[in-house]
């Protein structure tokens, strides 16, 4: 994994991987101006867990809105569309690493 802080990969469509860092925006958000997109409500950060490019999906742990320094669910990863995320580094890479590291058989 590239822990340099540059993005994993050019935008959706492109081969993420497990443990790259995420900003998901839904359609409508990417709809408005760029300056607004990391501030609506709809905009929510995270990490890969793993990913189905055959199908154009990634499962996704995100951070809660209420305490960014938990996630919102303990118990699974959220399917989402590749074409939602995009390379956004949010939490130091040691805590994502432990956190994927608790949870080695999810997939």
């Amino acid at each position: 994994m590239d822990k340099t802080g540059l993005p994993q990969w050019d935008g959706p469509g492109g081969p993420p991987v497990r443990g790259v860092q995420v900003v998901y925006f839904p359609d409508h958000v990417l709809a408005t101006g760029v300056l607004l997109r990391y501030t609506h409500p709809g905009t929510e950060f995270g990490f890969i867990t793993n990913v189905r490019p055959e199908k154009g999906m990634a499962f996704v742990r995100y951070w809660s809105s209420f305490n960014p320094e938990e996630l919102r669910t303990t118990a699974n990863s959220e399917y989402t569309p590749l074409k939602n995320l995009w390379p956004r580094i949010s939490k130091p890479w040691p805590v994502v690493d432990a956190l994927l590291e608790e949870m080695k058989g999810d997939k």
